[in-house]
């Protein structure tokens, strides 16, 4: 803080007038510093409890998605995999529509392991909050 930052003034509770010089004193700042250092604090724990209720938001939201995904992806497996039995059977399979199962099994293995991968990101976040090293 710098000389030429304005000033205030404003009345307190002799009680928390005390209890903040205590906690400037055992963190070896300034009455002022100490006041500034909590109005600031203030201000990041608003903004880290809004990121952590948008990233639980979104956790619930792919946790409740994967399943989903899931169960596409493993339909899709199937399909292919009928349609290769078929294949090696020596039943005649159009080849557009073997290059179709597997365009979509990839696709739907590329949505998972986004869709995962984000998760474990959103997880790792909410870990470091809650853990306050965020």
């Amino acid at each position: 803080m710098a000389r030429d930052d304005p000033m205030m003034r404003f009345r307190a509770p002799p009680e928390l007038k005390q209890k903040i010089e205590e906690a400037a004193v055992s963190n070896g700042r300034s009455l002022n510093a100490e006041i500034v250092q909590r109005l600031e604090g203030e201000e990041t724990n608003s903004r880290t409890e809004a990121l952590e209720a948008f990233l639980k938001e979104e956790l619930d939201e792919l946790q409740h998605a994967m399943p989903h995904l899931i169960a596409a992806r493993n339909e899709q497996k199937e399909q292919l995999q009928a349609a290769m039995d078929v294949l090696l059977s020596g039943t005649p399979i159009e080849d557009v529509r073997m290059a179709e199962l597997r365009y979509e099994l990839r696709l739907a293995q590329e949505r998972l392991e986004d869709k995962a991968a984000l998760l474990r990101r959103i997880e790792r976040v909410l870990a470091k909050i809650k853990c306050g090293s965020l």
